[in-house]
């Protein structure tokens, strides 16, 4: 019987997204693996009734459901956080086991600050009878931007190959490798370098929308000193 693995994208940004490359890439090693591969964008392809329908069919249907998302706000994109409330009240009629369950999760900081976004993430594996296996967490997500891991070349070595380990795990039914995890969670490069290279394209951004000063926080106001006693 042939394997069934299911991608869910949970960026906004879809195809364009960080996270898309990172779960692309982990699923083009599943299909040379011989796995059936089916991918949904949670933000842009899953918006009525009949979508949600088809997108639980095919988790159900699914031995792996991998989720790469990034991180907004110390927690995952509303478009995610929705697919895992409605999949909870469906799961009231579900009288199946569901499939095993990994995170894929990246955030735009200079170090790995994901840590709440993955306790989401187990958390709703085990309200709903999922296996978890782990997860793959990382900072500096803006060096890959939704570009291609091998067009992005030494930069991601060994971002790949910890999705090389964790599909070798995956497929022999394992857990992603600790090492796998703390390999992936390592920097692209170094963390005085991402932030030169980040604030440099907020000045950029700031010039093409004409903003004066990046600086300015025009709508604080100064609070009147408190009394004592």
């Amino acid at each position: 019987m042939t394997s069934k693995a299911v991608l869910l994208v949970g960026s906004p940004r879809g195809e364009k997204s960080t996270s898309s490359s990172l779960g692309s890439y982990m699923m083009a090693r599943l299909e040379k693996k011989g796995w059936v591969c089916v991918r949904h964008n949670l933000g842009s392809t899953v918006q009525s009734i009949s979508d949600f329908e088809k997108l639980f069919a095919d988790v159900e249907e699914a031995q792996l459901v991998v989720l790469a998302a990034p991180l907004y706000v110390d927690s995952l994109p509303a478009p995610v956080m929705q697919f895992m409330e409605l999949y909870g009240v469906r799961g009231s009629i579900r009288n199946i086991n569901g499939p095993r369950f990994c995170l894929i999760v990246n955030c735009g900081f200079p170090e790995d600050q994901n840590m709440l976004a993955v306790e989401i993430a187990r958390h709703f594996a085990a309200a709903n009878g999922m296996e978890w296996c782990g997860s793959l967490s990382m900072g500096q997500g803006g060096v890959i931007w939704g570009k291609g891991l091998e067009e992005l070349g030494g930069r991601t070595r060994r971002i790949r190959s910890a999705l090389d380990q964790s599909v070798d795990a995956l497929v022999e039914g394992k857990c992603i490798p600790e090492g796998a995890s703390r390999s992936f969670s390592k920097g692209i490069i170094p963390v005085f370098l991402y932030r030169f290279i980040a604030n440099k394209g907020w000045e950029s951004a700031g010039k093409r929308n004409k903003a004066k000063n990046l600086k300015a926080r025009p709508f604080l106001r100064a609070l009147p000193p408190k009394k004592l006693g």
